[in-house]
């Protein structure tokens, strides 16, 4: 089995024991389980099936650095929450236009500057080839807001991006630059920030998501996941059809889908709160 590495913290150097584990969410290719003896944003693995079931039956605890072989990527598999609010989503007309590298040296926000210029040292990125269209509540239908609610994160924000083919937002690291604006210096010093990114449409070739050393792929309407807070991502569009998600960022709660994974239960209430 292919050898990646899933998390960043020192912490998982930890022995790991077989009842540390608990079994989560099944996937089609493999597993996702996370250790009940780590705070919940450090110690999510996705393990292949084969490697769930040596774990059952292994008798002798196997440590990190042997597991290390057969863990999975660095995405985080959270849940699927489709239904028909995500029509109304994907519909939804987005008409604020902005490019990765302009807009950003145009930005009053230095670190934003700062990342507009890191884009430029990567490569031959442009004005031209660095557009999306994104839009954050309230220029978003009203069941955002429910979609921010039940993801469990506080002082959420939410966004809707657009990326149309030929254009691509390139490695870089979330800032939060929104959510920071909703919180005080000390909160965004000791808080657990996470972003979920929600899928409004089936994988349409040439659709793209990498997350560290991890390419995302043939998801699924409604598939929601996650990774490690500043972790390196890109994005990008080499299709033919336009690229669809949408972003949940807030401060992990104990409510949170990080701690109760949504599922089609999940996307029936908020098709309920589109009916009312």
């Amino acid at each position: 089995m292919a050898l990646s590495r899933v998390s960043q913290s020192e912490t998982v150097g930890k022995e790991l024991p077989g009842a540390a584990f608990r079994h989560f969410t099944v996937t089609s290719c493999r597993i996702l389980t996370r250790r009940l003896d780590l705070l919940a944003r450090q110690s999510f693995l996705r393990i292949n099936p084969l490697m769930f079931q040596a774990l059952d039956t292994q008798k002798t605890p196997l440590s990190f650095s042997e597991l290390t072989g057969q863990l999975g990527p660095n995405a985080i598999y959270l849940g699927n929450i489709n239904g028909p609010w995500i029509r109304e989503i994907a519909s939804f007309p987005l008409h604020r236009l902005i490019d990765a590298v302009q807009s950003g040296q145009q930005s009053e926000d230095g670190d934003y500057r700062n990342r507009a210029k890191g884009f430029q040292r990567l490569g031959d990125y442009t004005e031209h080839n660095t557009k999306y269209y994104q839009q954050f509540r309230p220029d978003l239908p009203e069941v955002a807001d429910q979609v921010a609610l039940e993801s469990g994160l506080l002082k959420a924000t939410v966004s809707v991006i657009r990326q149309p083919p030929g254009n691509t937002i390139p490695w870089h690291q979330d800032q939060y630059f929104q959510l920071k604006k909703r919180l005080t210096p000390e909160e965004q010093s000791h808080s657990a920030i996470w972003r979920y990114l929600i899928f409004l449409e089936d994988w349409k070739a040439g659709h793209f998501f990498q997350v560290e050393q991890t390419p995302v792929v043939k998801w699924r309407a409604g598939d929601v996941i996650t990774f490690e807070p500043h972790a390196l991502h890109l994005s990008g569009n080499m299709g033919l059809e336009d690229k669809l998600t949408m972003q949940i960022t807030g401060v992990d709660s104990a409510s949170s889908w990080l701690h109760k994974a949504p599922s089609a239960e999940t996307g029936a209430r908020l098709g309920s709160a589109i009916r009312k």
